[in-house]
């Protein structure tokens, strides 16, 4: 009876510590959730820029983007360097970034997300 005791509380104490595992791995993979949401708008953002500049075979090209965010915003700008254009695209709607931002809406986490564009 006793070895039976022994057996209980070792499957107790496994239990305990496979928790413990469970919850340190929830808590990694919610942190890494935001960073993960981040790079899916950078490359869908950076993808949709470069196909439309593309297609209107448009000498713009990207300089960077860069972003600001906090909680459930997330504020982009893509800063677009002129090449031989001479004015900056005026309307990021060109750029069917409305599309873009409904759509990262619904596979991320943030709750507003905004998409601007600034010529170097």
């Amino acid at each position: 009876m006793l070895l039976q005791d022994k057996k209980a509380q070792t499957s107790l104490e496994f239990l305990i510590i496979l928790l413990i595992v469970m919850v340190i791995a929830i808590t990694v993979v919610a942190t890494l959730t935001s960073t993960f949401d981040i790079n899916i708008a950078m490359h869908k953002t950076k993808n949709l820029t470069l196909k439309y500049i593309a297609g209107y075979n448009h000498s713009y090209s990207i300089n960077t983007i860069n972003y600001v965010f906090d909680n459930d915003n997330l504020d982009m700008i893509v800063y677009l360097n002129k090449g031989l254009e001479t004015n900056c695209p005026i309307v990021p709607d060109d750029y069917n970034y409305t599309t873009l931002t409904n759509g990262l809406l619904d596979r991320t986490k943030f709750d507003n997300i905004s998409i601007s564009l600034e010529c170097i």
